[in-house]
């Protein structure tokens, strides 16, 4: 039945590695030689910035302007993985830009100050691959997760040593994933691009890739996540790139571009959230970045301009949906959407959780909870959103095959068109968002979320989101009855869309709704510290201690039309 296909059987996990000599893993080769890609990815990154910048004057303004940005990113608060010699080096940039204009040096002396920063983007943005620690990550992962999940139940930490649940009890692997094995089998290269909501969407993909038989997969992480020393020791020895989202000049993100396009143009398996960041609504991404996603189309290209009339490596999207009943980091989250939104009408208030504390007790926190998490693949498409058929080859609309390369001609011939790669990243961004919402999987705590808060949404049409953030705490609450009731009704149209193939659901929602009520009541309050919704005592009644965590859970669901049926 559409919607509820079966997963992948627990105990087949792991899945037999695709490729089964390490020689052959593409992410292997590229840390072998690691100078030489290096050097390849600032070539190509000068080149483009050359092209764009021709003359002397144009490139001084450029090495001024990022430098610019650079001084102002050096009056902040510097993170502990900051180069300690970042002041230095920049004012090395600035003296050099005074001595070459005060000269007016040639333009072989101005490309040269380029190159240098060029080097030293490139020596932070490069990760590298360390084959001893990855096959100690995925040992010993899934064994601490496992002993994690068996103190769960009531946070009885004397059981941890039993064996009486698995990662794959909670972490649920869903889709087709014999297509992607094949893919990677036939030599395809694959780009997953998952959704994102949580500070473990990295691990929790990379754990997924690994047990679904994938050699290992490039990815970029966020620098301020190399601070955590056990965190960053994995992450330097298992394909992360860093990524420094401070940065915003043009000659940072040029070398961070041409670092993935020249990883991927090599046939090196990739990883990136095309959100960008997690989600601070806790809604699935309806807008994407569209800097990665263009390195996708850019690396396509170049393969078919390199091989004109032979074989080329074709590169394949592949979407991921995570679904989380809770998200540990939702109160932050969730107010730094607000004060983005609201400004001056949302009134910041102090959240002591807001500050996550140590990856260690992060993830022991959010392992001993007790919840599923659901991974879904999705069907792998081509770098212009086309669907694939079991071959690898492209369809059109109509499903008849359609060759790659016809997209990149003009009168029959391959050429460079930025402007037309350009529109085709912003065709592949939309088949990713619906590619987002047509694989995601509801959950019981996102329906009851979506029920209450639509229910005093209407109880309240006269107010403004804001104020209904506000009530007090004696007018937030629910008679059982008739959130039972508009669950009933949400849930009904949940299983019409699955039925449709619109959308996925977790078994628990074939439960009466009572037991899908009390299910997503209690994940929505797992180790929040206020409530988004609890269950009173005395009066039977629904209450919440925090209408904005139930407003993150609420817009799991929100842009899906469901808003007309509570």
């Amino acid at each position: 039945m559409a919607g509820t296909e079966p997963q992948v059987a627990a105990r087949r996990f792991p899945l037999e590695q695709v490729l089964r000599n390490l020689k052959d893993w593409p992410l292997y080769r590229l840390s072998k030689d690691r100078e030489r890609f290096l050097h390849q990815v600032m070539e190509e990154a000068q080149r483009e910035l050359l092209s764009e910048h021709r003359s002397s004057s144009a490139l001084q303004a450029l090495l001024a302007n990022s430098l610019y940005h650079e001084k102002i990113r050096l009056t902040r608060k510097p993170w502990s993985v900051d180069p300690p010699d970042e002041k230095k080096f920049w004012a090395f940039v600035a003296s050099e830009l005074t001595r070459l204009e005060q000269e007016n040096a040639p333009q072989a002396d101005w490309i040269a100050l380029l190159h240098k920063i060029l080097e030293r983007y490139g020596r932070e943005i490069q990760g590298n691959f360390h084959n001893p620690t990855y096959q100690f990550a995925r040992q010993f992962l899934p064994i601490a997760f496992n002993r994690l999940l068996n103190a769960s139940g009531n946070r009885n930490f004397s059981r941890v040593f039993g064996n009486r649940l698995g990662i794959h009890d909670r972490v649920h692997l869903d889709g087709d994933v014999e297509r992607l094995r094949k893919i990677v089998r036939d030599g395809g290269t694959v780009v997953m691009v998952p959704t994102h909501f949580s500070n473990l969407d990295s691990i929790l993909v990379g754990y997924a890739i690994d047990a679904i038989g994938l050699p290992p997969f490039l990815y970029g992480a966020g620098l301020n996540l190399f601070s955590a020393r056990i965190l960053a020791f994995f992450m330097n020895r298992l394909g992360a790139y860093k990524v420094d989202r401070r940065k915003k000049n043009r000659i940072y993100l040029q070398a961070l571009k041409a670092y993935s396009t020249t990883a991927l143009e090599e046939g090196c398996h990739s990883l990136f959230f095309p959100g960008g960041t997690r989600s601070r609504s806790g809604a699935v991404e309806k807008q994407l970045k569209l800097g990665l996603l263009s390195t996708v189309v850019e690396a396509q290209r170049r393969q078919l301009l390199r091989n004109p009339q032979g074989p080329f490596q074709k590169i394949y999207i592949a979407p991921v949906v995570i679904s989380y009943n809770f998200v540990l980091e939702a109160p932050a989250l969730i107010k730094d959407h607000l004060q983005e939104i609201g400004r001056e009408r949302f009134f910041v208030e102090q959240d002591r959780y807001s500050s996550s504390g140590r990856i260690a007790r992060f993830i022991l926190r959010f392992f001993t909870a007790g919840s599923d998490i659901r991974i879904r693949f999705g069907d792998p498409m081509d770098i212009l959103g086309n669907p694939v058929d079991a071959a690898g080859n492209s369809l059109d609309p109509s499903g008849k095959p359609v060759p790659l390369a016809a997209y990149f001609q003009h009168n029959g011939v391959l050429r460079e068109d930025f402007q037309r790669d350009f529109e085709y990243t912003k065709i592949l961004a939309d088949k990713v968002v619906h590619a987002f919402h047509r694989y995601n999987t509801v959950m019981a705590s996102h329906v009851v979320a979506f029920a209450a808060f639509r229910l005093m949404l209407k109880r309240h049409a006269d107010l403004d989101l804001y104020q209904v953030l506000r009530l007090p705490e004696e007018d937030r609450w629910w008679d059982w009855a008739a959130l039972a009731e508009a669950v009933t009704r949400l849930v009904q149209e949940v299983k019409a869309r699955c039925d449709q193939g619109e959308l996925y659901r977790e078994p628990v929602l074939d439960q009466p709704t009572d037991a899908i009520l009390k299910h997503g009541i209690r994940n929505l309050g797992i180790y929040h510290d206020k409530r988004a919704l609890k269950i009173e005592k005395r009066s039977g009644k629904v209450a919440s201690d925090d209408l904005r965590l139930l407003l993150f859970y609420h817009n799991r669901m929100d842009g899906f039309g469901f808003e007309h049926h509570v």
